[in-house]
């Protein structure tokens, strides 16, 4: 998302000439795929709940994702929570308040005071972070809130895993 100009970032705008590797060390508060996995198969029986926080209509499968050859959708049993919704629309650098971000998160289908496990993704792992900090601001205990690093970027490029289409 292009903050100066408040519009999104289109692949043509990215440098995808490299290929890049990460991972981290020490982590915490972070899952990986396998970790995932389980929670897609648990469903609603599972300890923890995925929110994504891109965009509405990627998170449908409804246009293309700026990485070049990715699988559209999101994961299974997943809740859309645009990362963009809980920022001041007047001023992209900033959040919204408290009050504001409690609203939206809680009208996107999310509990902030569940005993469940939040785990936030998005497209490379980034985003996600404005979620966790979202929680933190709005009183939610930082030890119960997650990043899955590899986001949609891993799990999209990866054909073995499910995915859904739509809501």
């Amino acid at each position: 998302f292009n903050l100066s100009q408040k519009t999104p970032i289109a692949a043509k705008d990215l440098d995808l000439s490299h290929e890049t590797q990460y991972c981290s060390t020490g982590p915490e508060n972070v899952v990986d795929m396998a970790q995932i996995m389980k929670i897609t198969k648990e469903g609603d029986s599972s300890d923890s709940i995925i929110v994504d926080v891109r965009s509405k209509e990627r998170f449908l499968g409804q246009v293309e994702e700026p990485r070049p050859n990715m699988r559209l959708g999101h994961m299974p049993g997943a809740k859309n929570l645009p990362f963009t919704d809980l920022l001041d629309p007047d001023n992209l650098t900033k959040f919204k308040s408290a009050e504001e971000m409690k609203k939206v998160i809680r009208e996107a289908g999310i509990d902030i005071d569940s005993s469940k496990k939040l785990v936030a993704s998005c497209g490379s792992g980034a985003t996600a972070c404005t979620l966790v900090l979202a929680l933190d601001l709005c009183g939610r205990d930082p030890g119960s809130t997650f990043v899955y690093d590899g986001s949609w970027i891993e799990w999209g490029g990866d054909d073995s895993t499910p995915i859904v289409k739509e809501g």
